[in-house]
């Protein structure tokens, strides 16, 4: 694997994005990880704030056999690696959101296709940070996984050895589908989904085959393949 570590970038995703005929024009396969990323960027354009001690990094993925479920499979793999390496939970919120068992917001998974690959982005705020800040608009507070700090070569090394992890533990359907259920943190509750401006609620009940949600409403069951999901109060 080809891995590039910069102290600083806008964006793992973009530059891999941009650069990508390049990068991959050995068949390699390649990873961008940075000790601070500037203009991190999430699901339909939506900024991601990164806080000291964290990690953002992009790499390419063969994607799953069943495209869809690529960013589930990466939450779900990616939390049993934050299990194994540190002994810490985190949880999963529908379709890309990483959080505490509180429902903090520690991270995202952002995937994109180019041609046959996935570019797939992750950020997380792995290390203690004093500067936690709260969002404006009071949908969540962003925390970190770790009470201590990481240090800057950690910063390269993590993503290293977490894509690694990824491509040594791919799973087929069935197992990205119970992974990823055990990590919901809402699971059999009341959320709202949002798609434009239609605004749906239900109690969720889990992810279909392609990766759609399943939300119960009136005792019947309704797919919705796109989305952002929010809490119900």
């Amino acid at each position: 694997m080809k891995h590039i570590k910069k102290n600083s970038i806008d964006s793992t995703q973009q530059y891999l994005y941009d650069n990508f005929d390049e990068l991959t024009s050995l068949d390699h396969d390649v990873l961008i990880s940075t000790n601070q990323q500037t203009k991190g960027v999430g699901r339909r354009g939506n900024k991601w704030i990164d806080q000291s001690n964290a990690l953002a990094f992009s790499f390419t993925l063969k994607a799953h056999s069943k495209q869809t479920l690529t960013p589930l499979e990466l939450g779900a793999l990616l939390s049993l690696y934050i299990e194994n390496k540190f002994n810490k939970r985190i949880f999963l919120k529908w379709p890309n959101d990483i959080l505490t068992g509180k429902g903090e917001k520690v991270g995202g998974i952002l995937c994109q296709l180019k041609g046959s690959t996935v570019i797939a982005g992750i950020g997380l705020n792995l290390g203690h940070s004093n500067n936690v800040i709260e969002i404006c608009n009071d949908r969540y507070s962003v925390s970190t996984v770790l009470d201590s700090k990481i240090s800057s070569d950690l910063q390269h090394e993590l993503p290293q050895e977490i894509v690694q992890f990824i491509i040594s533990n791919r799973l087929d359907e069935q197992t990205v589908i119970k992974e990823w259920k055990k990590r919901c943190l809402h699971i059999d509750k009341p959320v709202t989904i949002i798609n434009d401006s239609d605004e749906v609620s239900g109690i969720f009940k889990g992810i279909g085959q392609w990766g759609q949600a399943v939300i119960e409403i009136d005792k019947e069951s309704h797919e919705f393949y796109s989305g952002s999901l929010r809490f119900s109060i």
